[in-house]
């Protein structure tokens, strides 16, 4: 199942049985993304909250789970799509609302994970600035900016400044 491109699981209920056999299954195939197909009588907001960290990319009721659904489903898996019904999309724009508003932004984060003054640095950083001319462009000091740059790596888990610029290059805020 580690080579496998989609995975589909069939459950009546997706329980922490169901959870615990996706995780594993993503760490037998560490090289590659996993995703799966589930196809079960009901998903709670929890439980599709930690299927799709573990690769949840369609989600077929079983009151409608004809195998055609089943097959769309793999098929628009396997071009990068996904497949879930409306009301499990409108829990997860709800969801991300949520996050936004209640955690986030009262931290001064993004969706991303940055706050708008290390946004402002890295895009400096990512023209070619160094530090004295980031600091001289923000009317800052340089030890703010080398702070500013320490928490951001220290706090997204990364090794360096070259890093974070890809990191948030990659999430778009830059």
């Amino acid at each position: 199942m580690a080579d496998a491109d989609v995975t589909v699981l069939f459950a009546y209920q997706v329980a922490e049985d169901t959870l615990a056999t996706m995780r594993q299954l993503v760490r037998l195939a560490a090289e590659s993304a996993m995703k799966f197909v589930l196809v079960a009588d009901h998903i709670s907001e929890v439980e599709l909250t930690r299927a799709i960290r573990y690769g949840l990319v369609g989600f077929v009721p079983r009151s409608q789970g004809c195998m055609d659904q089943v097959l769309q489903a793999v098929l628009r898996s396997r071009e990068g799509g996904v497949q879930f019904p409306d009301e499990l999309v409108k829990s997860l724009i709800g969801q991300m609302r949520s996050l936004q508003e209640d955690v986030l932004e009262p931290h001064g984060l993004n969706i991303a994970g940055f706050k708008d003054r290390e946004i402002e640095v890295l895009k400096l950083l990512a023209e070619g600035m160094d530090t004295a001319a980031v600091a001289r462009q923000l009317n800052y000091s340089q030890r703010t900016i080398k702070n500013i740059l320490a928490g951001l790596v220290f706090r997204l888990g990364l090794r360096n400044r070259t890093q974070a610029i890809v990191y948030a290059m990659r999430a778009g805020v830059i």
